[in-house]
């Protein structure tokens, strides 16, 4: 005998109608460009790629940092690659951009932080100055993760937090590292389309946005289109938003600064775009090129 029951959509009206509110953007991305695009970062799995050292994992980054500063969401970034001191350091580079146009550089905050007793050294009162607004203004709404290895893992995390208060908005970096429990019978291929879809059913299940960065197919690097999407055809589908980061190569090359276009390939409720940015690669910033 079969128990499944049918509810038209007339007797459930009221969930459905509430169920609207799940679908607006919780938050802004911190691009006001983007934000203009696709509204700010949505319930679902938004995939962010770019080529190797192009800076996939800096933008997101800056904008989650933005997320936990200026919006009452928490986010969870789970580093699979990237120690997360590391991360913290990138942010403290990027905030002394804000106070000096001269912004420390990763390699200054390690060769600074054995100077912090030097009151007098201005680039010592600049990362003292960074560290203080970290510490108050974003460290209390960002946990950066660099020991969760498994997707199995990432649900276990998640139940954890209160079913009364919204869930942290998930960063996934990268999904190709992230590891399935048992899969060892599965192809590459397989096991990235079990973690997309995963990751697809984490945001339903916790109604948050999930930021997942994509690896590049090798002979699509730099290809803003998805073929270049490690399991193309799984990440495309299953994904609510793409954003390519893209730079032709004599950009890639430039250390001090580098122009850039995001990309918007893919957004299931809202249009399609692109817009310019500049990356400085040793303060760890993206920076909108405003439109006169």
């Amino acid at each position: 005998m079969n128990d499944l029951q049918i509810h038209w959509n007339n007797e459930r009206m009221d969930s459905l109608l509430s169920g609207i509110s799940n679908m607006r953007p919780i938050a802004s991305t911190g691009f006001s460009n983007l934000d203009a695009i696709i509204g700010g970062w949505s319930q679902g799995v938004s995939l962010i790629s770019a080529p190797p050292a192009a800076g996939k994992s800096t933008w997101v980054l800056q904008s989650v940092d933005h997320v936990a500063r200026f919006s009452n969401r928490r986010v969870i970034f789970v580093s699979c690659e990237m120690p997360s001191v590391s991360l913290i350091i990138k942010s403290i580079c990027r905030l002394s951009g804000e106070r000096d146009t001269n912004a420390l550089s990763f390699g200054e905050v390690l060769s600074l932080s054995r100077k912090l007793a030097d009151a007098n050294n201005p680039r010592v009162k600049l990362l003292l100055s960074a560290i203080e607004t970290y510490t108050n203004e974003i460290a209390p709404q960002i946990a950066t993760l660099d020991d969760i290895q498994s997707v199995d893992d990432l649900f276990r995390l998640y139940e954890t937090f209160p079913e009364d208060e919204p869930a942290p908005l998930c960063v996934v970096d990268y999904l190709q590292i992230l590891r399935l429990q048992n899969a060892d019978a599965l192809s590459d291929y397989q096991e990235v389309a079990r973690i997309m879809s995963s990751l697809c059913d984490l945001a339903k299940m916790h109604r948050i946005p999930v930021l997942a960065i994509a690896s590049q197919n090798r002979g699509k690097r730099n290809t803003a289109d998805f073929s270049a999407l490690c399991g193309s055809s799984t990440l495309e589908y299953g994904a609510n938003c793409v954003l390519f980061i893209e730079a032709d190569e004599d950009e890639q090359n430039q250390q001090d600064c580098r122009f850039v276009t995001l990309k918007i390939a893919k957004s299931k409720y809202s249009r399609i775009g692109s817009f310019d940015m500049q990356f400085y690669p040793s303060s760890s910033r993206f920076v909108e090129v405003m439109k006169p």
